[in-house]
């Protein structure tokens, strides 16, 4: 993604440049613009990102981040000229995507980096370059360059919509996402994002409360499914053939039903013989870099 960074003149001037990889690959190497203003910095670099990490059509190099068309317009009169101050303007309102970032930057954020990573793939995949259609046929987005004041409940429904009719492969075949993946990312992603904005009076009211989301589909389980006491004793005295530790693994995992990385994770200290307690106080988890496994002191939550 683009980024800005402050830059200090000539009598102390400060102006602001924004750069990027150009498509977003390392190796095409970078472009930049200078602009100068941080208002007008955020609206480039926003640009850039819409164009897909490139050059926005009508901003040549050293346009300074004002586009041909806006040169050619008169400069405004500034608001301490005109006797009052002026409102603020598209520009100065943050985007859905600089909100999401600034939720995920949280230093206090619940979510361990692997799944913070996850989410920003996630926002990049399926919200950040949608435009949806309104009920009145308005086509809205770019979403991910989108004013999250112009998020509305309306926007907000027709990006349910748009990826119910969205399809991706599976097997070699086309097939529609699924509405479990549709309440993943609206409810993972888009719905905290815009909870945040609210909590820090950017937005009124997250839009998110009154989406109408599909059904999710529930499969029943049949009893055949279900493990028998004697398919149970069997696999336990299977995984005893292995060895005494494996043995010891499955019987834990089969009467407890801890997830592996719970299952790893436990130590001495966690397993109490006498009150015959076990405490589950942390998991095995993967950091991306450098990637390497690390213990996390907690485990699932008592709603999970």
């Amino acid at each position: 993604m683009a980024s800005i960074e402050p830059r200090k003149g000539a009598k102390g001037r400060v102006s602001y440049r924004v750069v990027w990889y150009i498509d977003g690959k390392r190796e095409n190497g970078r472009d930049t613009e200078t602009c100068d203003s941080h208002a007008i910095a955020k609206h480039f670099k926003n640009l850039v990102e819409l164009a897909g990490e490139n050059r926005p059509v009508g901003y040549p190099k050293r346009c300074r981040g004002i586009g041909i068309d806006q040169r050619l317009e008169p400069e405004p009169v500034p608001a301490a000229a005109a006797g009052g101050s002026s409102p603020p303007t598209a520009a100065d309102v943050p985007t859905l995507g600089e909100i999401l970032d600034r939720y995920l930057n949280q230093p206090n954020h619940p979510a361990e980096e692997v799944q913070r990573i996850g989410y920003r793939r996630q926002f990049d995949r399926h919200v950040r370059l949608a435009v949806v259609t309104l009920e009145d046929g308005t086509r809205v987005g770019p979403l991910g360059g989108l004013p999250v004041t112009e998020y509305t409940a309306d926007v907000d429904q027709a990006w349910v919509i748009w990826m119910q009719g969205r399809t991706h492969q599976v097997k070699g075949e086309l097939v529609p996402y699924s509405a479990k993946t549709i309440h993943n990312i609206h409810g993972g992603i888009i719905s905290p994002t815009l909870a945040y904005a609210s909590v820090k009076g950017l937005i009124d009211a997250n839009p998110c409360d009154s989406a109408r989301l599909p059904e999710k589909s529930v499969r029943t389980v049949t009893r055949d499914e279900v493990p028998t006491a004697e398919e149970i004793a069997f696999w336990i005295a299977l995984a005893y053939q292995v060895s005494e530790f494996a043995g010891d693994l499955v019987t834990l995992a089969i009467a407890t039903g801890l997830r592996f990385g719970e299952l790893t994770a436990l130590r001495r200290c966690d397993v109490d013989l006498k009150r015959r307690l076990l405490t589950v106080a942390g998991a095995i988890k993967e950091r991306r870099e450098p990637r390497e496994l690390y213990r996390a002191n907690y485990g699932k939550t008592d709603t999970a």
